[in-house]
């Protein structure tokens, strides 16, 4: 295959279960990130920025010059090769750069000279964003949503996950590597905003195979998932959906949360760093009950501060009392500060609620929404 393959074609490519290999260099993947790419940079970013330097200072053909220069001899062939590779992996790829030009034009013409023949995209990662941003769009115009919430700890991305098919919902805090709450940063740094926007997109248009007027479950979450801010006019559709409100008891969410911020964050260390991620999860926390004092007020923040030390100490001493000491700081919490702040939004918004139930009945109502005929 040598054709080119224009960006508007992604739906098609994406349905087909087509692979990307995105020759930009590493600092441009981490800035704006394709779903599933695969990145083997013909410029790595110092490269790259020697390249780009040349350009502005001395012009094209010389900025040409000295990226053939960089990339030659025994480099050039490890790259071809690890093109190759990849590319022969599987017919169904296609070669990506920025602008669609120089970059993955030499990506294409190398291989082919090493008897690899694939198509690229014709106006490069600047087209694919500009399709993507346009499905976010078409389903805000012509999709429905219908909302999962309930307060803090009654298992709602756990329902969203249990659904019928990955492709009934959209997973925002997965999307955005961020559990969604004050407590709720992960171990990992964020995804940036444009790749966020971009997982979004490619959601919406696997899941919905290119009919933007279906349905998509969703968590209720804030504009705000950690740093990471959903696209307006999609936060504002969220917004103004119904809502299936999950009710669950103190005790049970108070379990949910002690498993979600403490059991599974704890449980990932081996034996060689157990402390080193136990004083990272520990400050953590710390960090995060601080960040909210304002909300909590200075004497309650102190309390759970206080607690959490507790906690910290059961640890060290390998106390079977380690779980019971976590459960007395997150009641505290989810009374004090989560559940107030989400039942005083929600009252203000006053959504619709479709149902109102337990994690079950709740998880009934969806999978047979998800069953259901749309004209239903």
């Amino acid at each position: 295959m040598t054709f080119d393959i224009s960006a508007v074609e992604l739906p098609r490519l994406i349905q087909q279960n087509w692979r990307m290999l995105d020759v930009r260099a590493p600092i441009e993947v981490q800035q704006m990130g394709i779903p599933g790419a695969v990145n083997l940079p013909i410029l790595n970013d110092e490269e790259r920025e020697k390249v780009g330097t040349c350009y502005k200072q001395v012009g094209r053909e010389a900025a040409m010059e000295l990226g053939q220069k960089l990339v030659s001899g025994s480099l050039r062939e490890q790259r071809i090769h690890a093109w190759c590779e990849l590319l022969r992996a599987k017919e169904n790829t296609i070669i990506f750069c920025y602008r669609g030009g120089l970059r993955s034009k030499i990506t294409q013409a190398w291989c082919r000279e090493a008897g690899v023949h694939r198509p690229r995209i014709e106006e490069g990662y600047k087209g694919l964003r500009a399709t993507l941003l346009k499905a976010t769009e078409d389903f805000v115009s012509l999709g429905r949503l219908v909302i999962i919430g309930g307060t803090t700890g009654a298992g709602k991305t756990d329902l969203l996950r249990a659904l019928p098919s990955s492709k009934n919902y959209l997973d925002l805090e997965l999307y955005a590597d961020h559990k969604g709450s004050a407590f709720g940063k992960s171990l990992q740094p964020q995804p940036s905003q444009t790749t966020f926007e971009n997982q979004l997109a490619w959601s919406l248009i696997k899941n919905l195979e290119n009919d933007f007027s279906g349905l998509q479950f969703v968590e209720d979450e804030s504009r705000l998932i950690g740093r990471i801010v959903q696209p307006d006019r999609f936060f504002l559709k969220l917004r103004e959906s119904p809502l299936l409100f999950v009710d669950e008891s103190l005790e049970s969410r108070t379990e949910q949360i002690l498993k979600d911020y403490v059991i599974e964050p704890l449980a990932g260390g081996s034996s060689s760093n157990q402390n080193e991620l136990f004083a990272s999860w520990f400050l953590r926390l710390q960090t995060a009950t601080k960040n909210i004092s304002k909300r909590l007020g200075g004497v309650r923040t102190q309390e759970i501060l206080l607690d959490l030390d507790r906690a910290r100490l059961a640890y060290e001493l390998a106390e079977s009392s380690f779980l019971d000491s976590n459960r007395i700081w997150i009641r505290k919490l989810l009374e004090w500060y989560y559940d107030p702040l989400y039942l005083d939004s929600l009252a203000k918004r006053n959504p619709k609620i479709l149902f109102r139930g337990s994690h079950s009945e709740v998880l009934k109502v969806a999978q047979e929404m998800c069953l259901a005929r749309p004209d239903k």
